[in-house]
């Protein structure tokens, strides 16, 4: 029980400061909501036509295809690595990674995705695809907005979401956090 009373203490302080942030956003002229962003690509549209253009490639050319994209998607992972950070979108149609590089976006716009995003945030970005050394499809982020703010914090990842009641009455959280559920 003591556990349980935790996390919701734990969930006030996430939602104030994500409040915050949200009044950062403002205060810095960046509609939190904006009324209409750019999309040109779901994540599946993206990666198709990034594989397709790779296919016309010949294997031996040291061209990579250039596919430039702009999609959006609710963040759901980030990972920092120094001076660069991977995250992961998801939309409707799928998921994809995107690319951040503290050389590429600047100082200021890298920190302002370190500090001011968080999980379940709808971010839309623009860039120039690639495959890394892993095989992923994957976005070079040259600009990102703010799609939307999430003020609550999505379920845990690990533990996912087990309450069946919360499941039936909360259908977008069962969802979120269990997409074999679709």
């Amino acid at each position: 029980m003591e556990q349980d009373l935790s996390f919701f203490l734990n969930f006030g302080e996430q939602v104030e400061q994500r409040l915050n942030k949200l009044q950062y956003f403002a205060e810095h002229g960046q509609p939190p909501y904006p009324p209409r962003i750019i999309r040109n690509h779901s994540t599946a549209e993206a990666i198709r036509l990034y594989e397709e253009a790779e296919a016309a490639h010949p294997p031996e050319s040291e061209e990579k295809p250039a596919v430039k994209v702009q999609v959006a998607g609710r963040l759901v992972a980030v990972r920092h690595m120094g001076k660069s950070t991977f995250a992961h979108i998801q939309d409707g149609r799928g998921r994809l990674q995107l690319y951040f590089k503290k050389n590429d976006l600047g100082d200021e716009l890298y920190q302002q995705f370190l500090k001011q995003f968080d999980l379940g945030d709808f971010i839309a970005a623009q860039g120039w695809m690639f495959r890394t050394r892993t095989g992923e499809v994957t976005v070079h982020v040259e600009s990102y907005q703010l799609a939307a703010k999430a003020i609550h914090p999505l379920p845990e990842k690990w533990h996912g979401l087990k309450d069946t009641e919360i499941r039936y009455r909360q259908r977008y959280l069962d969802l979120l956090a269990n997409p074999e559920v679709r």
